[in-house]
């Protein structure tokens, strides 16, 4: 997407991605956030990832898209599996909801539906995105 804070040229193209990731990955980064909402960003990342042969050694987490039924358990897990095919991986280390308010559905099911995530070992760490401390 055409976003970033130093974003000053728009989207990358698939080979300034590759770049990126590689230059971080040599540098020591391991953990690569991502989002269903980022546009094509699961996809590329997934992409360079298995590229770069080190899919299986990075630390993925991602966002589900915000605006899915969370509380549907069907809708909710094809997200998920969305993810993971999109990041070419079998399971994620983490797995963040992608704002706050969300958490007013813990109490009805979306706890319950997120821990058999980690109970089948889909997910490492359950989250959340927060934009401020409060």
């Amino acid at each position: 997407m055409d976003y970033g804070i130093a974003n000053q040229t728009g989207k990358p193209n698939i080979e300034m991605a590759k770049n990126i990731v590689s230059t971080a990955w040599e540098g020591g980064i391991r953990h690569f956030d991502t989002a269903q909402a980022y546009g094509e960003s699961e996809q590329v990342l997934g992409k360079i990832l298995a590229d770069l042969g080190i899919g299986k050694q990075a630390y993925i987490i991602t966002k589900p898209d915000p605006n899915i039924n969370y509380t549907n358990k069907k809708r909710h897990r094809r997200f998920f599996k969305k993810s993971l095919g999109n990041l070419k991986c079998d399971h994620l280390y983490g797995l963040m909801l992608h704002r706050e308010d969300f958490l007013d559905l813990f109490e009805k099911g979306l706890a319950d539906k997120l821990e058999t995530f980690l109970k089948q070992g889909l997910v490492e760490k359950i989250g959340i995105s927060l934009l401020h401390p409060k």
